[in-house]
């Protein structure tokens, strides 16, 4: 980090790293996979939000349709899913909206604040904050019993922090050096088909069918919504050569 950034690190490690990824984990032992992944398919919505509060950018009458239309289909999965969820769903959901809200923040300050800070650098101090942040509240929090550690959670461990940890924060951070931010944005409305494929296959648990058909409006009233308006001047490839980089 360059001495005049430096106290951006504790910010990255405790709203980037440490806070949220305790709040999705700990959210998703109250709610399924696959809702949460929903709910992080409102990363776009928050961006864009934030972004309108820091710019006061005006919206479009097509932009607030859509955000009607996705509220209301957000509304409609929670509350099918709050039957069968159990009583402390309202807690998981927002403990991964906060999650949502933090990270939408840090997608926003990186290339404002932080754009000239190479990926791994942004990434690799902060994250080592964080994760010592952690371990000294899960060790005081949590009985560790090391017996009843198994082979899938330690594989889950190593491909949660070289994978998903690593390899998933670079590239999105590499993206979003390259399209704006309501444009990377994009790649989490694939994140809940995924989840719900996956949370379906191997754990034998998916979403209702009511909210798999709500799924469709929210995910497309969320593309609509941060369709960027046509820039005068702008030219009409440049958004989609960087893309192809």
């Amino acid at each position: 980090f360059p001495k005049e950034k430096r106290h951006y690190m504790p910010l990255v490690a405790i709203f980037y790293f440490a806070i949220p990824f305790w709040f999705m984990l700990e959210g998703e032992k109250y709610i399924s996979s696959g809702l949460a992944a929903i709910l992080f398919g409102y990363m776009p919505i928050t961006i864009m939000l934030l972004t309108y509060f820091t710019t006061r950018q005006p919206f479009s009458v097509k932009q607030i349709s859509a955000l009607l239309v996705t509220l209301l289909s957000l509304v409609a999965i929670i509350s099918i899913e709050s039957d069968i969820s159990g009583s402390d769903y309202l807690l998981g959901i927002s403990l991964l909206m906060g999650a949502v809200l933090l990270h939408g923040a840090i997608y926003i300050i990186k290339p404002l604040r932080l754009g000239d800070v190479h990926v791994l650098t942004f990434s690799a101090i902060p994250s080592g904050i964080a994760a010592i942040l952690l371990l000294i509240a899960g060790l005081s929090m949590e009985s560790t019993v090391i017996a009843d550690i198994r082979p899938a959670s330690v594989f889950a461990v190593l491909y949660l922090g070289g994978v998903a940890g690593v390899g998933g924060i670079v590239a999105y951070f590499r993206l979003n050096a390259l399209v704006s931010p309501f444009r990377a944005s994009l790649c989490f409305l694939i994140f809940p088909v995924i989840a719900i494929a996956l949370e379906a296959m191997l754990m034998e648990r998916a979403l209702s069918p009511y909210s798999l058909l709500f799924a469709l409006p929210l995910a497309g009233g969320i593309y609509h919504l941060i369709q960027p308006p046509k820039a005068q001047g702008q030219s009409p490839g440049g958004e989609k050569h960087a893309c192809k980089q």
